[in-house]
C-alpha cells in the first residue's frame, strides 16, 4: 500500500528514475511484511498496522522544506537541483529556514515510529510507519507525488526507534558532512556510527537491521539519483 505513488510518479520520469524508484521502494516492502500480525494475534494487531501506515504515510508527505520556501518566495522545484527538499532549500534559499525544514522532517519520521508506539506495536513493526513516512516524503500528493530525498526523515524514524544510538550518529554524521560538504559521505558514516552503538547498546537484531535496512535504501537512493542528475 504504501508504494502506490511510485506508479504515478513513475509516469513522469525517465526509465532510469522509474527503476531506482521502483527498486527502492520494493525493498521498502519489507517492513509491512515483516510486520504483520502472526497467528494468534489480536484482529485490532492489523487494523493498528494498517493505521500506524497510514498516519506515517500522512506525516511524510508533509513537504515541510517546500512550504517554507514558498513562504520566503521561492519555489524549490525551479531552484538548483529541483529537489523540494531540505538541502536544496538550504543551498539556494535560506540555511535557517534549510535546518528548520530539516529539523521538520526528522519530527516527522520520528513522531510515525512514535504513532506506531502509542497503538502499541512493538519498536520493529513501528518501523513499518517510518517506512511510510519516507514513501510519503519521497512522493507527496501536495507536489503532485514528488518529494525530497527523504534522509533526514529516515534518520527521524532511527530518532524514533532507537533514539540514544541515533543520536550520537546522527551528530558524527552531521560533523561529517560540515567537514567534507557531502550529504551522503555524512550519512553513511552516521549510520555505521549507529550500528556500532546500537550493537554495543545490546539493541535487538530486528530493530537494528531495520532502522540500517531503512538508511541503506534511502541513501542508495539519493546516491544514485545525484548521479543521474550529474550525468
Amino acid at each position: 500500500a504504501v508504494i502506490l505513488p511510485s506508479i504515478v510518479a513513475g509516469h513522469r520520469r525517465g526509465p532510469s528514475s522509474r527503476a531506482i524508484v521502483a527498486g527502492s521502494e520494493a525493498v521498502l516492502l519489507y517492513f509491512p511484511m515483516a510486520a504483520r500480525p502472526r497467528p494468534g494475534s489480536r484482529p485490532g494487531d492489523l487494523l493498528d498496522l494498517l493505521f500506524a501506515l497510514l498516519a506515517g504515510y500522512a506525516l511524510g508527505s508533509l513537504p515541510f522544506a517546500y512550504w517554507l520556501g514558498r513562504w520566503r518566495g521561492v519555489t524549490l522545484t525551479s531552484l538548483g537541483t529541483g529537489n523540494p527538499g531540505a538541502a536544496n532549500l538550504f543551498r539556494q534559499s535560506s540555511r535557517r529556514l534549510g535546518v528548520m525544514a530539516g529539523a521538520l522532517d526528522m519530527a516527522k519520521g520520528a513522531s510515525a515510529v512514535l504513532v506506531g508506539r502509542w497503538l502499541g506495536l512493538p519498536s520493529e513493526v513501528a518501523l513499518a510507519s517510518g517506512a511510510a513516512a519516507v514513501v510519503g516524503h519521497w512522493h507527496s500528493p501536495f507536489l503532485g507525488f514528488r518529494g525530497g530525498a527523504g534522509l533526514a526523515t529516515a534518520i527521524g524514524v532511527g530518532l524514533g526507534a532507537a533514539p540514544i544510538a541515533s543520536t550520537i550518529g546522527l551528530a558524527v554524521g552531521v560533523a561529517t558532512t560540515a567537514i567534507g560538504r557531502n550529504v551522503g559521505r555524512g550519512g553513511g558514516f552516521g549510520w555505521t556510527t549507529y550500528l556500532g552503538v546500537s550493537i554495543a547498546l545490546g539493541d535487538r537484531w530486528p530493530l537494528i537491521g531495520g532502522v540500517v535496512g531503512l538508511g541503506l535504501v534511502v541513501l542508495l537512493r539519493t546516491l544514485l539519483l545525484d548521479r543521474r542528475r550529474a550525468a
